[in-house]
């Protein structure tokens, strides 16, 4: 009974931690906004941030006691679509998560489906041989 609670967890902390953890966690602090969008989406190379998505981050910010502004863990996944409908970095990643357990979800289920099929065919093939080599009476 302890054992599937432990494997129940660990097949669900992917989902539970970005859910869950993420959107409360600090992804990193900065000196000023710019600094901290620069940080957040490192993979674009932008050297002016438009002024949309600087606002949009500015949703996701907070200020520390000694005045560094930090970024939650989920933010917006884009800088060039920053408007208040669109979707996390959080939301995505869950997403896309949620599509690759999907996937090996249905492979593993025909894959053990199939088995028994092929397992019992052979059976058959065999017994059928072990009985034709053995000749009818």
């Amino acid at each position: 009974k302890i054992l599937a609670g432990v494997k129940l967890f660990v097949a669900l902390w992917p989902f539970l931690q970005i859910t869950f953890i993420r959107p409360y966690s600090t992804f990193a602090c900065a000196a000023d906004l710019e600094t901290l969008a620069k940080i957040a989406w490192s993979k674009h190379q932008e050297s002016v941030w438009p002024q949309t998505a600087l606002d949009q981050l500015a949703r996701y910010t907070f200020t520390e006691p000694d005045g560094t502004t930090c970024v939650r863990s989920c933010f917006p996944a884009t800088p060039f679509a920053a408007n208040p409908w669109d979707f996390t970095n959080c939301y995505t990643e869950l997403v896309e998560n949620v599509q690759t357990f999907y996937l090996f979800q249905c492979l593993a289920s025909l894959i053990f489906l199939l088995i028994p099929i092929v397992l019992t065919r052979w059976q058959v093939q065999r017994e059928l041989q072990k009985v034709a080599s053995q000749g009818s009476p």
